[in-house]
């Protein structure tokens, strides 16, 4: 069963499982869910809808996407007590408190870093939770995800400035270091470990096997689409604006070791970041041409205001 599954992450999970596994989804139902799997339908914070969908199942595996917080867990937990035997709880990177060390290894200090706020501490939480009930579970700590159908703005950012040829602003002079990672990929990793031992009660990084600069994955970005990047870079620090007013990603180094997962799913790599990137843009240019381009407040107040601090990279 997957908690979530009707978008980004979960979707591409249940499109991968359902092809050869019989898959059970469990959502409010605001959207479709993939073919080939079973709608139960339920709000995962009303205790007695949770309840009355699962009541009369068993399921090998529970795959959770969408916990945000240790209450959450504990719902999960106690209402699907003794109905599973296996918990794949889909964490994030952002679990990591004072990162001195890169790349992040799992064995780090954990707690929230301090740039995501309180959603990578409300995400620690749940992993605690989980972490200290008698449950066989794997958890993955992606980094940034990427991939078709991603409600996030992240590539898509990039590429909807490309095609509408608009100046591109990274902060910290584009310098920062982040680490990506396929949706399909993570999908693959999932499907590999299902009830395999030798992940039992274990804790994963997740992403690519490459890091980037916010510069070298524009530049990537760019040429995917074949348009010149129109690149700016400026330091946020100097005029007090936080860098996700109006970019993707927190400007700071934000990548890990991910020699563990791969040494258990025992494969040298995971797939080509730029070849990813391209069939992701391929899927979705004829969307993001539709979409009305407006540059957000922000990035306008740059390119006026503080026009005189910004350098052409």
């Amino acid at each position: 069963m997957i908690i979530g599954g009707g978008i980004f992450l979960g979707k591409a999970i249940a499109n991968r499982l359902s092809k050869i596994h019989d898959v059970f989804v469990l959502n409010r139902g605001n959207n479709p869910i993939p073919k080939n799997c079973t709608w139960l339908k339920a709000d995962r914070n009303v205790i007695h809808e949770f309840a009355k969908a699962i009541s009369k199942k068993i399921f090998d595996v529970v795959i959770d996407t969408c916990c945000n917080n240790s209450e959450q867990m504990r719902i999960s937990l106690d209402i699907l007590k003794d109905k599973f035997n296996q918990y794949i709880y889909i964490s994030t990177a952002s679990v990591y408190k004072n990162i001195k060390n890169f790349p992040i290894k799992e064995t780090e200090e954990t707690g929230g870093t301090k740039i995501a706020g309180s959603y990578g501490v409300k995400k620690f939480e749940a992993e605690q939770m989980l972490c200290n009930s008698k449950v066989n579970y794997i958890i993955f700590r992606p980094f940034y995800l990427f991939g078709e159908n991603n409600n996030f703005d992240r590539e898509s950012y990039i590429f909807l400035r490309l095609l509408n040829y608009k100046h591109i602003i990274l902060p910290a002079m584009g310098k920062p270091i982040i680490q990506f990672g396929s949706v399909n990929d993570l999908s693959m990793a999932i499907e590999k470990l299902l009830l395999n031992p030798i992940s039992i009660r274990k804790t994963y990084n997740f992403g690519n096997d490459i890091y980037v600069s916010f510069k070298q994955f524009v530049d990537m970005c760019s040429r995917i689409a074949g348009i010149k990047a129109l690149i700016y870079g400026i330091e946020a620090n100097q005029i007090g604006i936080s860098s996700v007013k109006w970019f993707p990603f927190y400007d700071e180094n934000f990548f890990g070791d991910i020699s563990l997962l791969k040494k258990d799913l025992n494969i040298k790599h995971f797939s080509n970041l730029e070849y990813d990137l391209s069939e992701t843009f391929k899927k979705t240019k004829d969307k993001l041409l539709k979409l009305e381009f407006k540059q957000n407040d922000t990035e306008i107040r740059l390119l006026t205001k503080h026009k005189n601090l910004l350098v052409k990279l």
